[in-house]
């Protein structure tokens, strides 16, 4: 898409949103392709060099550890980003995005079973607050940001073409990532990975604004009243779910999609004990 055909498509008292939405959405694909097809395979054959035949199960166990910490995350994150605002939260992302993909690149250069342990969960704690400091709070702030600006077309365009970018940058990400592996510089796509974080980070805290209408709560932090309100939730959508037989297949359905999802995407390894495909992606 060409600069003059989003001059003439996103209405241009949100210009700026359109600028960081592009920026934000690229460096979240292009950080995505760099690790989310490599990083399995890179750790199972770490794991390999030192356990042998063990490998598969220490990587099932990082990949359970990882989600374990999305999960134990997400109501921290949600508190501190909303006392910090919605900024703060994406610039905080941004950095431990950074500091993730170092601790991958460390990980290249561990010879021994503790070291390479203690840097995989390292990485799985600090990835886990990065996805979930990001997670809601960006699409929060442009559909609020359109919102106060009384866009008459609303957010969904500039959602809608913010994804164009993702997928491009997820490709081109994945593009590299794979190559540096097979090539056996899968470290040159982590420390890739760690500046292009550095750079967002740097650009989110000095081009975005928070959104002025909201009154971030300012009191002492809470995370046991913010745990008691996801519990609440949690509790009210599961009876609503019993409740409403077709709301409960979606649920399963879409719980077992994204269990495949992830069985893709993070359990390669599995596939790569044949003798075909993904099993001759080792360097």
């Amino acid at each position: 898409m060409s600069k003059s055909q989003d001059q003439s498509i996103i209405n241009p008292a949100i210009a700026d949103v359109w600028l960081v939405a592009r920026v934000v959405w690229g460096t979240l694909g292009i950080n995505l392709g760099l690790a989310l097809y490599t990083f399995s395979p890179f750790i199972y054959t770490k794991f390999e060099g030192v356990v042998g035949s063990g490998a598969l199960r220490y990587t099932v166990w990082s990949a359970i550890l990882f989600q374990a910490c999305l999960l134990l995350s997400d109501v921290p994150t949600g508190a501190v980003a909303d006392y910090l605002g919605r900024k703060r939260a994406i610039v905080i992302s941004f950095a431990l995005a950074a500091l993730a993909f170092f601790i991958r690149s460390w990980i290249c250069f561990a010879s021994s079973l503790p070291s390479i342990l203690i840097l995989v969960l390292l990485e799985a704690v600090v990835y886990g607050f990065s996805y979930t400091f990001y997670s809601g709070s960006f699409v929060s702030w442009m559909v609020d940001t359109v919102r106060e600006r009384n866009i008459p077309e609303g957010h969904g365009p500039l959602m809608a073409r913010s994804w164009i970018y993702m997928f491009a940058g997820q490709m081109i990400g994945a593009a590299l990532g794979l190559w540096l592996y097979l090539s056996g510089y899968i470290f040159v796509a982590f420390l890739l990975g760690c500046n292009i974080s550095i750079l967002c980070t740097v650009f989110c805290a000095i081009v975005m604004k928070e959104s002025v209408s909201l009154n971030f709560y300012q009191g002492p932090l809470s995370f046991r009243s913010s745990a008691e309100r996801l519990k609440k939730i949690i509790a009210t959508g599961l009876k609503i779910s019993v409740q409403v037989p077709p709301i409960a297949y979606l649920m399963m359905t879409y719980a077992c999609a994204m269990f495949f999802n992830s069985v893709v995407n993070y359990l390669w390894p599995v596939v790569m004990q044949s003798n075909f495909g993904a099993g001759k992606m080792t360097p």
